[in-house]
């Protein structure tokens, strides 16, 4: 069948596929070997966590109710960090980013904009959970051809050479950045900035001091290797 045809309630559930384990264990077929048996077995004790009150059900085990018709959607990745289930927060954070990538296609076929805003990278930017991490080396490569922008937030420099295993991505996600906002930073934090930056944005000494003499409001913008000034931020009276 054309699937795209169907609606999302007749696609088949874990409480189909358990039902078919079920039957196909019951039936008492000489076809069905030892080896079979056992692997039928093993799945169907698998599959039982899908399942009524099983752990994972709440999240697997009932239709897709997302709907693309909001000009804002936040995902919450919270709870699911909270978790320390490494499969689960991989297997969760793959099947959402897999749908942004949908919607961003989709926006641009529309003749949309998108804009897509990590905030708390920091959180993103791991060994274990490198779902996120490559999402957002390759669309930083890739988000311009579709009409869009993305915006990367975190809270401290250090975040982005943390670890030397992930350095290379986020340091070619700033790479790709076409503007930098760079707050007050510590003065211990510009070793990580100087090589954060020293692919063709390489700063002076005066810049970097720059930055770690700011004050609240102020920030240093780069917005290409000829243009790097430091500006002061105001809140216009609609925002406030």
């Amino acid at each position: 069948k054309n699937l795209n045809e169907d609606k999302v309630q007749y696609f088949p559930s874990f409480e189909k596929l358990l039902e078919t384990l079920r039957i196909a264990l019951k039936a008492e077929n000489e076809k069905v070997s030892s080896l079979e048996k056992e692997s039928l077995e093993n799945l169907l004790i698998q599959c039982r966590k899908f399942q009524g009150a099983g752990r994972e059900s709440n999240l697997y085990s009932s239709n897709f109710n997302f709907k693309n018709d909001a000009d804002i959607t936040s995902f919450n990745f919270s709870k699911l960090f909270q978790s320390k289930n490494t499969n689960l927060i991989n297997t969760q954070m793959l099947l959402t980013l897999k749908l942004v990538e949908g919607l961003i296609i989709e926006n641009f076929n529309r003749g949309y904009k998108t804009l897509v805003v990590v905030d708390e990278a920091h959180l993103f930017f791991s060994e274990e959970n490198i779902e996120a991490l490559d999402f957002m080396y390759q669309l930083a490569k890739r988000i311009r051809k579709y009409n869009g922008m993305q915006v990367v937030v975190t809270q401290s420099i250090k975040d982005f050479t943390a670890s030397k295993a992930l350095q290379k991505k986020t340091q070619a996600i700033i790479n790709a950045s076409q503007y930098s906002l760079i707050f007050p930073l510590h003065s211990a934090d510009v070793k990580e900035l100087k090589t954060i930056y020293s692919a063709g944005l390489n700063l002076s000494d005066f810049e970097c001091e720059t930055i770690t003499k700011n004050l609240r409001g102020s920030a240093f913008l780069i917005s290409s290797s000829k243009s790097k000034d430091n500006i002061k931020i105001f809140a216009t009276p609609y925002v406030r």
